[in-house]
Parts: structure tokens; sequence; C-alpha cells
């Protein structure tokens, strides 16, 4: 589960309402225009979306399916103004071995058009090496990198002056210097998204940057050696799913802190805690999984500072009233001196259930004055209770 910031102050957010719009509406507003003003007006749009629609699950009939989307990309492409480009999508899942010159093609001409947001989703049959002149592009400000891409580059082969937003998702890299001259080479980056895989060739995910604000990890790699080190001074924002066992280092910038744990995983949350002594927003996404590890809470010997003095909001997502559950929110109520708001989401299918979880959590004793909410998507149901401090 790829995490990203809802926050009102996420910088980067921003709403497309007008594709979301009906084609009558959209043609109504068109209308306002002389024909000979809109008709050529498509070829100088700044954004262009290009995505293949088929799916990995349904037969190919051949590659002519793939080769008719590649023609028309081709097309639109050869009638195009030659104006600046501020996005290039590119969606791309084909079998095909001979596609590989064509994708490089389409790169090329976003690069030469000045192209700021670069987005590439690319599924092939085998890895798809990345062009070097994406390293060296000097106009991208987010760079995309989805699926079967091979990056292989080096220290002296990238230079992206104006990258601030950089997402790796399921890619392969040729080495672990290769991941590790990609964010040397921005030095300019705000905000990463790394997703890891199991045969993306990193054992050891080393992610240092002295600027970047914004991190998101997903880790599917299966490898008992893989090891992820983060060394970010100004991290302020900070997504790891799952919840794993390394050591962090002290991350006094960091603000919000979102976490994917496992049932066994409950002990890693005061170590995690104790790391960032300044946390103001916590975020718990406990995995739908029943085991044996399953009441695994153990009130730990001492309160971390930020529990205690900073942290204002917490959110606990899947919540399911499992002893141990109960047992955590219990702790954090009754040593959480400032906690402003706790929301507690269920997808509990008893609203019987779901009612009798509140009066229990409710009267739970609490060290602050805050604001309790249950929600359950299954009933449309928000419970809310204002807590007083209860001795």
């Amino acid at each position: 589960m790829a995490i990203e910031s809802n926050s009102k102050s996420e910088k980067y957010t921003e709403v497309d309402r007008i594709s979301n719009l009906p084609d009558p509406l959209i043609c109504h507003i068109l209308s306002f225009l002389p024909t000979k003003q809109w008709k050529p007006l498509w070829t100088m749009v700044p954004a262009l979306d290009f995505e293949d629609t088929e799916r990995p699950n349904k037969r190919y009939h051949g590659n002519n399916n793939r080769m008719t989307f590649i023609h028309f990309v081709c097309g639109v492409l050869a009638v195009r103004k030659a104006v600046p480009l501020k996005k290039f999508r590119l969606q791309l899942i084909s079998p095909n071995h001979s596609i590989h010159f064509h994708v490089r093609a389409r790169i090329y001409y976003a690069i030469r058009h000045g192209v700021e947001e670069l987005d590439l989703k690319i599924l092939l049959c085998r890895p798809f090496e990345l062009p070097l002149s994406v390293f060296s592009c000097k106009s991208i400000e987010i760079l995309t990198l989805h699926g079967t891409i091979l990056l292989n580059c080096s220290s002296e082969s990238v230079y992206l002056p104006k990258v601030k937003h950089l997402r790796l998702l399921k890619v392969n890299y040729a080495n672990e210097d290769s991941f590790h001259s990609l964010l040397t080479g921005s030095p300019h980056l705000q905000k990463l998204s790394v997703w890891s895989v199991q045969q993306d060739n990193t054992v050891t995910l080393n992610i240092c940057h002295p600027t970047v604000e914004w991190l998101s990890t997903i880790n599917e790699a299966k490898d008992p050696r893989f090891k992820l080190e983060i060394n970010m001074p100004n991290l302020k924002f900070l997504s790891l799913s799952p919840c794993f066992d390394f050591p962090l280092p002290m991350l006094n910038n960091l603000k919000s802190l979102q976490l994917q744990v496992r049932c066994c995983q409950w002990h890693l949350l005061p170590n995690l805690l104790e790391s960032a002594p300044n946390l103001v927003n916590l975020i718990i996404n406990k995995e739908d999984t029943e085991g044996p590890h399953e009441l695994s809470w153990t009130e730990p010997l001492y309160v971390p500072k930020c529990l205690e003095l900073r942290i204002r909001r917490i959110s606990l997502l899947q919540f399911r009233s499992l002893e141990h559950e109960e047992e955590l929110i219990r702790y954090i109520l009754k040593n959480a001196k400032v906690l402003e708001k706790m929301d507690i989401f269920t997808g509990l299918s008893d609203l019987e259930e779901s009612l009798h979880i509140f009066k229990i959590l409710s009267e739970l004793p609490r060290g602050s004055a805050c604001k309790l909410f249950l929600l359950n998507s299954k009933f449309s149901l928000s419970l809310a209770l204002e807590c007083y401090i209860v001795p």
C-alpha cells in the first residue's frame, strides 16, 4: 500500500477537476470559443497522458494492439506544436521485445521539450533500461518511475538540479550504487517514495539525503539480509510499511509518523517513538492478520518523551477490538499528556459491537483532555466523545 500525506499543508496535492467533468459539459465550455481557436488547441496542451488500458490477464492478439497504441502516441506527438511540456505520462504493458526502441523515442521527445513532470509506468517482459539522458535532464521537477524499469547509473552520470519529488516504485537497480547515485545527484530533493521488491538487486537500502522532508517506504523484499538505513536530518514526515526492526537515528525534526504494523511488531513502537522526540502526529495502520502473535502488546518500562509531551493527534486504523489493541489504547490515553484527538477506524460488521467498544474505550483513564472518535465505514458511523481527565 502506497502511502501519501493527506494533510492540508501538503504542497504537492493537486486536484484535477476538469478531467472528471462529463463530456457534454467540456464541449459546452469549448462552445464559447470560436471554432478556429479551439480546433488546434489540443496540439498545444502542456500535459500529455498516454495510458495503455489493456491488462496483463487479458489475452494478447499478437502485438497489433500494442503497436496500434504506440502508433497513436507517435501520431499525437508528430502534430503537437513545439511548446514546453509540463507533464508527460506514459503507462504501457506489453510482451513485445521490440517495443523498447519506441518507448525510448517517446522519452527523448519529452526531454527535448523541457518536461517538468515525467511519469513512466512500464511493464514489459524484460527490464527496460532507462536512457541516461533522463538522469541529466535539467527541467524535470517531479520524476515517477514504476515497473520493470532498470536504473543503471553512476554518480558521474546523474545530475537532476530541479527534481524535488522522486518516486521509485518496484523498479530494478543495476546495483546499490545506482540508487545512491540517483539520490546524491538530486541536490534539491524534498519528497521521496521508495517501493522495494524482491528482485530489485538491493540488500541494503541506504536512504541518505540532507534536504528530504518527506519519505514513504514500502518493502516487499523477503530476503532476510535486507536492511533499511535512514539518514535524513531534515525529515518531517515518515511512512514505514511495514514497520521494521532496524535502528533509526534521532529524527529531531520529524513531526508526522505513519506505520504499518504487523501483529507481532508492537514491541517496535516504543523504540521508534524514542527516535522522534518532537513528533506531533502518529498514524498506526495494523495489518488485518491473525496468528499466534496477536496478543503481543507488552507495556514498556518507560514512556517515550514524544508520547508524553508532544503528540497531539493519533489515528489507529484496522482496529478489531482485540485484547492487545485495547491495552495499547489504554497505555496511550494514560500517558499522552497533551493529546487533543484520537481517531479509531474500525471495519467491524456488528453495529452493537461497535457501540459496545466505544463505551469501553470512553471509560478508560486518560492523562489529557481530548476528543475520541470511533469511525466505522460499514455503517457510516462516527461516534465522538469529549474526553476529560479521569484519574
